[in-house]
């Protein structure tokens, strides 16, 4: 008998005790219905995070985590396909890459976040839609990069990837990389 992605989820989740990494895969038809899911059970004990959304812009990633009752004093929401590096007026909790392109500025913005404030976790949403702006090498050095910062600073850090087919490339390449995988694709 095949468990929900909701009860997978969760197990691979408590599995990450410490500062562990762990990849979703999912398929993309189910992104708009597992993405909550999985946003609930990380955000569920109230723990500080980073958000890196390469799929939605902050308005509808603070739109998500308002419907599932976040509270977003405790969420740094980095805005990927935004227009600004500067945090939003009057909110506290975001900030705009200039362009998804601009790996050097998410990566200052990252290590100022990590040095500046202790986080629990780091959600990269979706490694897949980052493979839009970067090739498969240079996404690999970043998932790498990105999982040494996470251990040093004591966060997991939580990758989301779909099931497409430079995406199962890519998945091939750095699921050695992470501590735990959880395929929501079966």
């Amino acid at each position: 008998m095949t468990s929900s992605p909701a009860m997978k989820i969760s197990s691979g989740l408590r599995s990450l005790d410490g500062n562990k990494s762990l990849l979703v895969t999912l398929e993309a038809k189910s992104f708009q219905k597992i993405h909550p899911l999985l946003i609930r059970e990380i955000t569920r004990k109230g723990k500080k995070g980073i958000y890196v959304s390469f799929t939605k812009s902050y308005r509808e990633v603070e739109s998500l985590l308002t419907n599932l009752n976040v509270n977003m004093e405790k969420i740094m929401v980095v805005d990927a396909i935004g227009k600004s590096s500067e945090k939003v007026p009057g909110k506290g909790n975001c900030y705009f890459l200039a362009s998804p392109e601009s790996l050097t500025e998410l990566s200052i913005i990252l290590s100022q976040l990590m040095k500046g404030s202790k986080y629990d976790y780091l959600l990269f949403d979706t490694l897949s839609a980052f493979l839009i702006y970067h090739d498969l090498e240079t996404t690999e050095r970043f998932v790498h990069y990105l999982m040494e910062k996470t251990t040093y600073f004591g966060m997991k850090g939580i990758f989301i990837s779909l099931n497409d087919t430079k995406s199962k490339e890519l998945t091939q390449m750095v699921s050695h990389l992470f501590d735990a995988h959880i395929d929501l694709t079966k």
